[in-house]
C-alpha cells in the first residue's frame, strides 16, 4: 500500500500527517521556535515509526536549515527528503508572481489545495493565519491573482509589549475570554484588536476580490489563528486545517516531479 509522509515546515509549528490509501491522517503539530531539526525528526520518528514510499515537505526556512532537517529526516527514517518548489503554473493553477520562485512556497501550496477543495470554477479567497497573516485571490479561472502579507496576531501583540514600556507594564488580564467587542484591561484591547485589524483587512480584501472578479470568492482560512478569526468574521467561511498539507497532495498528484527537489 502506498504511504506518503507530509510535512509543513512553518516559522513556528512543524505540522505533518500521513497520507495512506487515498486518505490523509489527522494532522499533528508541534511547537519548533529554536528547537533543532534533529529534535523535529526524532519528533516524527516518534510519531510514525514505519516507512514512507515518498516524504514530501513544504518549508519556508533558510537553505541551511533545510539541508539539517533533510540529513535528520534521513537518520530517522534512511529516505530522502523531498522539497516542494514553486513555478509559474502547477495542477492548472498559473502563479501571479512574475519571478514565481519568490512566493513562499506554504502560500502556493495552500492556492492550489483551496482551487481544488471543489470541482466547480468559483474565485476563492485564501487566508493563512500563522505568524504572519497571507491573503491570496483565486480568480475563476484557476489563476492566482497575488496577495497580501501582514504581521499575524501574535507578531502584532509581540511588537507592542516590545516597544511600549507602558503597556507591555499593564498587559495583564482576561484576554479573549470577554466576548465584549471591547477591551476593559490593557491584555484584552491588545489581543481584540489585533484580531479585529486582522478581519477587517480580510473583509476589505473580500470586497476588492467582489470588485476584481465581478462574482462573491470563497473564502478558505487555514492556520493557528484561523479559528478565532473564523468566529468574528461577518463572511461564510471554510476552515481546513491542513490546507498546506493537502497542497502537498495536489503537487504530488497533479504535477510531474520536477516541483520537487
Amino acid at each position: 500500500m502506498t504511504a506518503w509522509l507530509l510535512i509543513d515546515a512553518g516559522n513556528s509549528r512543524l505540522k505533518c500527517a500521513s497520507w495512506r490509501a487515498g486518505r490523509i491522517s489527522r494532522q499533528r503539530y508541534r511547537e519548533v521556535a529554536g528547537d533543532s531539526a534533529r529534535a523535529s525528526a526524532k519528533w516524527l520518528r516518534a510519531q510514525f515509526a514505519t516507512r514512507f514510499d515518498r516524504i514530501l515537505i513544504s518549508s519556508v526556512a533558510s537553505a541551511e536549515r533545510n539541508r539539517a532537517l533533510a540529513r535528520a529526516i534521513y537518520s530517522a527514517f534512511g529516505q530522502r527528503a523531498e522539497f516542494a518548489r514553486v513555478r509559474a503554473s502547477a495542477a492548472g493553477v498559473r502563479c501571479g508572481y512574475a519571478q514565481p520562485w519568490r512566493l513562499g512556497v506554504d502560500r502556493w501550496l495552500a492556492v492550489l489545495a483551496a482551487a481544488h477543495v471543489e470541482s466547480r470554477r468559483t474565485g476563492c479567497l485564501v487566508v493563512d493565519a500563522g505568524t504572519a497573516l497571507t491573503i491570496d485571490l483565486i480568480d475563476q479561472y484557476r489563476k492566482h491573482r497575488g496577495g497580501l502579507i501582514v504581521p499575524g496576531a501574535a507578531m502584532m501583540r509581540s511588537s507592542l509589549h516590545g516597544r511600549t514600556a507602558g503597556i507591555a507594564k499593564r498587559a495583564r488580564g482576561t484576554g479573549l475570554s470577554n466576548g465584549d467587542a471591547w477591551g476593559r484591561d490593557t491584555a484584552t484591547a491588545i489581543d481584540r484588536g489585533a484580531h479585529l485589524a486582522l478581519v477587517a483587512l480580510i473583509e476589505r480584501c473580500h470586497q476588492n476580490a467582489l470588485r476584481d472578479l465581478g462574482q462573491r470568492p470563497r473564502v478558505v482560512l487555514t492556520g493557528g489563528d484561523s479559528g478565532e478569526l473564523q468566529v468574528l468574521l461577518s463572511l461564510d467561511t471554510q476552515r481546513v486545517e491542513d490546507l498546506v498539507l493537502r497542497g502537498l497532495l495536489v503537487l504530488a498528484t497533479r504535477a510531474n516531479a520536477s516541483h520537487f527537489e
